[in-house]
């Protein structure tokens, strides 16, 4: 995701912001993003302060083009920035969209994460006015972002998918698509009018004009992702049991709920031991399936119990139900699968892995005790089927 780069001053105009943020290659890509691919004629990419001025004059003069390709939580964002009267924390954005940031400067408190405040300049909010209310109401734009939303679910839950496949998806998944042209067709327009999803194009895989690869904004690197897939020769394709729902869920701008039969009884544990509010809980175990992802398992999170557990049964217990949410999260590089799922797919062992306490632990002076293995055993042998 694109950081955003700090004023020394507070700019009074688009220009400036635009012209702080960035370079050429940047403003070009933004254009074209916005725009589409013809549109790239029109930016000098010789002069800097030119590009910078075009984009600008186009951003103002096509705001509504503009805001129609931002996704709900981007265009509420926007709405609040623009009508609060004065600049808000950058901590209380749950989800910073790489989107806007480029519409926005701050000119507080950097590095000092939690005291930069953003802003929106003068020209831009009053150029925004005039739309911001209908298209939050507008019911195009509302069947548009549910249906962005799933595509951006489907992308959490893989992780990295190819544009075919998600065409395939969405032609099995909505009950108003008959065929593959038409899911097709539907893709074709999500792609030309929503920003959130063209910036999410891997850049670095050979894109075709009919398939490329896209990957969820919480990727990293997925040609990590891509090569892990090809370890696993026993997973054929891509854990298509998911429903519409769960897609969506999965893909909410501002608290992605992935789908997993583990995930209230974690949130009620969080909430209830740990005395988090809704928020706090779900963006917790967001950043629980996100470790997953890279390797980081339970005794990796344990951290959030600190303080928390009175005994060591009280702390085995949370540790329980925080590895039977890991165990029945989707995995990207699984394919969408789940460890648990994974390993009916193996050839069964009779020796389960030993566990190993991870850094964090470890940096709290604590181990792996012979009660956690001991359930963790259990656990295995039980998913296992021995």
């Amino acid at each position: 995701m694109k950081k955003i780069l700090i004023m020394a001053q507070k700019a009074k105009s688009l220009y400036e912001i635009v012209i702080s943020n960035g370079d050429v290659s940047i403003i070009n890509y933004n254009y074209i993003m916005l725009f589409g691919e013809n549109a790239k004629l029109q930016i000098d990419e010789n002069n800097f302060e030119v590009a910078a001025k075009q984009y600008s004059a186009a951003i103002l003069a096509n705001t509504e083009t503009v805001l129609r390709q931002l996704d709900d939580y981007e265009l509420a964002l926007l709405t609040t920035i623009s009508r609060c009267n004065r600049p808000i924390p950058l901590s209380s954005c749950i989800l910073f969209p790489a989107v806007i940031s480029f519409f926005l400067a701050d000119y507080t408190g950097y590095p000092q994460k939690d005291n930069v405040e953003i802003y929106i300049t003068e020209d831009f909010s009053t150029a925004i006015q005039p739309y911001l209310d209908k298209l939050l109401k507008d019911k195009e734009t509302e069947i548009f972002s549910s249906v962005e939303s799933v595509i951006l679910g489907i992308l959490n839950i893989y992780g990295v998918v190819k544009r075919s496949q998600i065409v395939k998806i969405l032609s099995e998944i909505f009950p108003d698509i008959h065929n593959i042209s038409e899911a097709d067709d539907l893709m074709d327009d999500i792609f030309s009018n929503s920003a959130a999803i063209k910036c999410l194009v891997d850049l670095d895989d050979n894109v075709t004009k009919n398939d490329f690869y896209l990957m969820s904004r919480y990727v990293d690197d997925p040609s990590i992702i891509l090569k892990g897939r090809k370890t696993h020769k026993e997973i054929k394709g891509l854990n298509t049991d998911f429903t519409l729902e769960e897609f969506h869920d999965a893909g909410q701008p501002f608290l992605p709920v992935l789908p997993n039969p583990y995930h209230k009884e974690l949130r009620n544990l969080l909430i209830k031991k740990c005395k988090m509010d809704d928020n706090e809980a779900e963006m917790n175990i967001f950043n629980i399936f996100c470790k997953k992802q890279v390797g980081d398992y339970s005794m990796d999170s344990i951290h959030i119990f600190e303080g928390y557990c009175n005994s060591i049964d009280d702390l085995n217990d949370c540790i329980k139900v925080l590895m039977n949410y890991e165990n029945a999260a989707p995995v990207w590089t699984f394919s969408g699968y789940s460890s648990s799922q994974i390993r009916t797919m193996l050839p069964c062992g009779t020796t389960p892995p030993k566990l190993i306490a991870g850094p964090n632990m470890r940096a709290d002076g604590m181990n792996i005790t012979p009660e956690m293995q001991k359930m963790f055993e259990e656990a295995w042998r039980k998913n296992r089927g021995n």
